[in-house]
């Protein structure tokens, strides 16, 4: 059985637990292009959503592939971390926002 001290300790661990899942959302905004890409690098979130705020993009997406990404929708990128990103038929920046967060955006 427990003492009253190692409750309390272990309830003051997963309070510091909760803090640290609890931080502010931080958003970014990066211009990507063919020849500037961005690396996958979570900065100890749980989350990455992507935003595109202009028009569907075509994106390379490191070992998964190239595709379509959808515009104006928040999208969780889910990407091992080490991951390179860049657009496919694109020579000029995109502005593009990324959202790190540990919270799932509905």
């Amino acid at each position: 059985m427990c003492t009253d001290e190692q409750h309390q300790d272990r309830l003051q661990v997963l309070k510091n637990i909760l803090k640290n899942l609890a931080r502010d959302p931080v958003d970014i905004v990066i211009n990507i292009n063919d020849n500037k890409p961005w690396t996958v690098d979570y900065q100890g979130y749980q989350h990455i959503f992507l935003w595109i705020p202009g028009n569907a993009l075509s994106m390379n997406m490191g070992e998964y592939g190239t595709g379509t990404v959808a515009a104006q929708v928040w999208i969780n990128l889910g990407f091992k971390a080490g991951t390179v990103i860049k657009t496919s038929g694109q020579t000029t920046n995109v502005p593009l926002i990324l959202r790190f967060t540990n919270e799932v955006i509905a």
